[in-house]
């Protein structure tokens, strides 16, 4: 899972955000972040934010959640009443 262990502490939760340079480890970051999720659940809007919250000390979940959305790796409704994860995360492998 690339250079993941940069941005995690030593309870597994994201401390920092890789740089918009390093789009790969940011990347890797969403996939681990993705993880978090159930696949066949749905999730309120409230509830995504709570599973970002629990896995990241950064302040910008509202960020985390749009990547997230961004590179496909949590589907929403339109009217963002509904959300869930669209893949299997890369970390559920080992």
């Amino acid at each position: 899972m690339g250079q993941i262990e940069n941005y995690l502490d030593s309870e597994g939760r994201v401390f920092a955000w890789p740089s918009r340079k390093r789009r790969e480890a940011q990347l890797d970051v969403l996939r681990y972040i993705a993880g978090r999720f159930d696949l066949d659940r749905d999730y309120t809007e409230k509830e995504v934010n709570a599973v970002i919250l629990d896995t990241i000390l950064i302040s910008d979940y509202c960020l985390v959640r749009r990547e997230l959305f961004e590179a496909g790796l949590i589907g929403r409704l339109r009217d963002g009443r509904r959300y869930w994860r669209t893949m299997p995360a890369s970390d559920e492998s080992q």
